[in-house]
């Protein structure tokens, strides 16, 4: 910051590029003072927070008394410091917070339009191309450990396991299907990975399939029951809510670190977030209550009792919690 014909200079890092953007403004002797104070004592000025802000191009966020001016100057310390305590400054994290809830709002919002609205088609779909990304994931994972599992025969695996979930496909060959799968990944990595490793990758080619990919089919096959799409609510509301809670919670009162296998999770964001699915699972279910008996509306009505639908919600976060642990 600099201080020119009764002018206060400063920059402001742009959030996107980390460029530094200059802006040139004016001051009352008082607030120029207070900045030069800040300047020599190297700390925030609290009567910065008192200027009137503007929110610039690009998302960038800076005091501005004379708009339209060229850009010259630098940010101090002082003002860098208010500013993120007004949370508006885009260094602190604004920006891509924001970016983050705009898009799991969307998410959040495609995913109930996709349970109340779509189709089997769709909902099968959708969730077979989730189980792809998750199973190439997966495989990301498994293949840094020095094993050799090949792209195609995990992708046709899940794809394969989704066609059972169809009405018009026999259930009773789902398993010899996964059997024939089994022996064909035991057969190639016969040939093409060393001795000592053809068992070891077969058995985590088909514990890939078990652990991600078949989990995911049960997702169609629940929105297919009668009071599948209140209970496809239930399961997402449930992950949804402890993930909130164990985040905040954790961020702000975490002092016990959980393990070693994830240091930034804490002991009371865990027990947050099992009671963030407890609440938020229960909400689901009361309201589908109240639905069906003052409005006789059974779009959210759960045939289950409450005391099983809460434990289901605990079973919920527990797995979601140690899924996310052990990854």
């Amino acid at each position: 910051m600099t201080q020119n014909a009764g002018r206060l200079v400063f920059r402001v890092p742009d959030c996107i590029g980390c460029t530094q953007i200059q802006y040139q403004t004016s001051a009352s002797a008082a607030t120029q003072s207070a900045w030069q104070s800040a300047k020599s004592a190297d700390r925030p000025v609290a009567s910065a927070s008192r200027l009137p802000i503007s929110r610039l191009p690009g998302g960038v966020v800076a005091p501005l008394l004379a708009p339209g001016k060229r850009p010259v100057g630098r940010l101090e310390n002082g003002l860098r410091a208010t500013l993120c305590r007004l949370s508006m400054y885009p260094a602190c994290g604004l920006t891509s917070r924001m970016k983050r809830i705009v898009t799991a709002s969307i998410l959040i919002l495609v995913v109930v339009a996709l349970i109340f609205f779509g189709q089997l088609w769709m909902l099968t779909l959708v969730a077979c191309a989730v189980a792809e990304l998750a199973a190439y994931e997966y495989l990301r994972l498994a293949n840094t450990s020095g094993t050799h599992i090949p792209v195609w025969w995990m992708i046709f695996g899940t794809a394969l396991v989704f066609l059972f979930t169809l009405p018009r496909f026999p259930n009773e060959a789902e398993l010899p299907a996964l059997s024939l799968m089994a022996l064909l990944l035991l057969a190639w990595s016969g040939f093409r990975a060393p001795l000592e490793r053809v068992l070891a990758d077969a058995a985590l080619g088909l514990f890939g399939l078990i652990y991600v990919a078949y989990p995911l089919t049960l997702v169609p096959m629940i929105w297919y029951r009668d009071d599948g799409k209140p209970l496809l609510l239930f399961l997402m509301v449930s992950v949804w809510a402890g993930d909130i809670a164990a985040l905040y919670v954790g961020r702000r009162w975490g002092r016990h670190k959980l393990s070693r296998l994830s240091p930034n999770k804490t002991w009371e964001g865990t027990f947050a977030s099992v009671g963030g699915s407890l609440l938020a699972g229960l909400a689901v279910v009361l309201a589908g209550n109240l639905l069906s008996t003052y409005e006789s509306n059974t779009i959210l009505h759960i045939v289950e009792p409450v005391w099983q639908s809460a434990v289901l919600a605990v079973i919920i976060n527990v797995a979601a919690q140690l899924g996310d642990l052990l990854e």
